[in-house]
């Protein structure tokens, strides 16, 4: 870090639990089924058991350089040239990725405000995001304490809402196929479990006491498993396998079918308060990455020089994808190519780390 921000264990999980669900939730159900069926959920608990594990080597390679994120330490594992090289990627993965978000987060509320220009929704919010950047790590931990617990509140309410119309037939025949589809759909839960551990690359030199990290990897991680879980659950169960992969976002679709009594339905409103903050912070969490871990990269003194024009440039790459399907496209590219094989190279690291007995001493 450029300065010693420090952030506590209990902020630390509300990092990891942010990253681990981020906006997750509105794709997940899609791209599960798409290669899963009925079945795909079973796929879910066993991506984010493996994600914590990665998460989990991540604080214990962290361990031998607890002053340095994965950025700098990198050249020390892998040598200068390669170290750079696999640095680089890991900036460029976040930082194009944050764009996706960018846009994603944009074409959920052109389903409520079609007329308005998309280009106005990306403005806004990355005109905080980079407000909260430029502020630092601290106050970007403190404003997850607020947003996770608020998404998490909204996304059980809406769980828990669906359960009268969801239909149990829609889980029938059960293992149809066997066990095969659900372990196709595997490598991008675990990619999506995955940007958690990733993110925390990065920040874990600033945590006070880095072996909070493993507590704050099992509750982060840990949650949003089970809340994965039962969202996919919950909207194969509402609408069954086929008509998941029909609707634009799944989860959109269910809460404007939950009806509560005789007087109360169309439950969209409370998906909206939970997508704009659930957006943000995960936007922050792949735009803080490439800013700060480009500065890094450079052998800058400060990054904060970087956040605006990085801003402008997320804003226009975002607009490049033509429409919804190029965009998921974009989306699962990158996580299966780049986030998932970069994550599953931690626990590589970690152990030419120990053979080479590398540490901050050395």
């Amino acid at each position: 870090m450029f300065k010693k921000e420090r952030i506590s264990g209990g902020q630390a999980a509300f990092f990891v639990t942010a990253a681990a669900i981020g906006t997750i939730f509105l794709v997940i159900p899609a791209s599960v089924v798409e290669e899963g069926g009925r079945d795909g959920w079973m796929a879910v608990p066993i991506g984010y058991a493996v994600g914590l594990l990665i998460a989990l080597s991540l604080v214990k390679l962290g361990q031998r350089f607890p002053e340095k994120n994965i950025v700098q330490y990198l050249p020390d594992i892998l040598g200068t040239v390669l170290g750079k090289i696999i640095g680089l990627v890991y900036i460029a993965s976040f930082y194009f990725f944050s764009a996706v978000l960018i846009r994603q987060y944009a074409e959920v509320l052109l389903l409520l405000m079609p007329e308005t220009p998309p280009i106005a929704f990306i403005f806004l919010l990355m005109l905080v995001v980079a407000y909260s950047v430029k502020a630092g790590l601290e106050v970007f931990a403190r404003t997850c304490q607020f947003f996770i617990i608020w998404v998490v509140l909204g996304l059980l309410a809406l769980i828990l809402l669906s359960i009268n119309v969801m239909d149990l037939n829609n889980f029938k025949p059960f293992l149809e196929n066997g066990f095969k589809p659900v372990i196709k759909v595997i490598p991008m839960q675990i990619a999506f479990a995955a940007e958690a551990a990733l993110f925390m690359a990065l920040w874990l030199p600033c945590l006070n006491k880095i072996q909070k990290g493993y507590r704050a990897s099992i509750i982060g991680i840990s949650t949003a498993g089970v809340l994965m879980t039962l969202v996919v659950v919950s909207t194969v169960g509402v609408f069954g396998p086929d008509r998941v992969l029909n609707v634009v976002f799944p989860m959109f679709s269910m809460s404007r079918l939950i009806v509560l009594g005789d007087f109360l339905r169309g439950f969209e409103g409370i998906l909206l308060l939970i997508w704009i903050p659930a957006s943000f912070m995960k936007v922050t969490i792949f735009f803080y990455p490439g800013v700060v871990g480009l500065a890094q990269w450079l052998n800058l003194n400060e990054y904060k020089p970087l956040v605006l024009p990085m801003a402008v440039i997320a804003a226009g790459l975002s607009m490049i994808p033509e429409n919804m399907e190029q965009l998921t496209q974009v989306s699962t590219f990158n996580d299966l190519y780049f986030i998932l094989p970069l994550a599953l190279s931690i626990p590589l690291l970690w152990l030419i780390a120990t053979i080479r007995r590398l540490d901050e001493s050395n």
